[in-house]
């Protein structure tokens, strides 16, 4: 008779153990799949964002291209006035030594004959 109430009570627990494992289970399969339906979710989002992002490219780097065309241009002429600039301070430089040293069409160096 004890092993008889033995068994049924180790079967008792047994199917407790059984059910408790299956709710285990069940719970961390509901978890796994809310889990996925919110990375399905967010792949959603982030596929929509990226075919966005694929649509505007052609017009970005359309975009860069003239930017870098209108930079090249801008970096050439700043470049063509500064070699004017200079070329005007080199003159400027080369008509006051000429003013003050008086120098003559011939190379002739007349000082002291004007006044500097």
């Amino acid at each position: 008779l004890r092993k008889t109430a033995y068994k049924k009570r180790s079967h008792g627990v047994e199917a407790n153990d059984a059910i408790k494992c299956a709710e285990f289970a069940d719970n961390a399969h509901e978890k796994v799949l809310h889990e996925l339906s919110e990375l399905i979710e967010k792949h959603t989002v982030l596929e929509g964002s990226l075919r966005n992002h694929i649509d505007r490219l052609p017009s970005l780097s359309s975009a860069t291209r003239q930017g870098d065309a209108d930079n090249a241009a801008s970096s050439w002429l700043v470049g063509e006035v500064g070699i004017s600039i200079g070329e005007l301070g080199n003159n400027l430089k080369r008509r006051r030594w000429r003013l003050r040293t008086r120098l003559k069409p011939n190379g002739v160096v007349a000082r002291g004959k004007y006044p500097t």
